[in-house]
């Protein structure tokens, strides 16, 4: 009996997937590319649909970017610290739903760091 209850319920609960995911309807994708880049790659999103990634500008340098509001903001880490000065490329792969975006640099000696870059609201 238990294996006839079983593979009546697993009809039903499989129908009632289905439904869901076909009422839901087709994917929306909507574009982003930072402005004059050769290259944009979008790389996470938050509730708010704020979107991070990095991008090639037409020189070919990488550098972060945060699309909010339909907006885009360069994200590059600052020049300012003494243990890695020149961040020669910025790379942004997160941003959580406060706005808080983490990613890497890479120094002009060539070494790599992580960053947390928070953003003022």
């Amino acid at each position: 009996m238990r294996v006839v209850g079983r593979i009546l319920v697993t009809p039903f609960v499989g129908y009632g997937l289905a439904a869901t995911l076909t009422a839901a309807g087709p994917p929306v994708f909507t574009p982003v590319d930072f402005p004059g880049a050769i290259l944009t790659n979008a790389q996470g999103v938050n509730a708010q649909g704020d979107v991070v990634g990095t991008y090639n500008d037409a020189s070919g340098q990488q550098h972060g970017f945060l699309r909010s509001g339909g907006r885009y903001r360069t994200i590059d880490f600052p020049n300012s610290r003494v243990d890695a000065p020149g961040a020669a490329i910025t790379r942004v792969f997160g941003i959580n739903d406060r706005g808080d975006i983490v990613g890497t640099f890479v120094d002009s000696a060539g070494r790599t760091h992580g960053f947390l870059a928070q953003v003022s609201q």
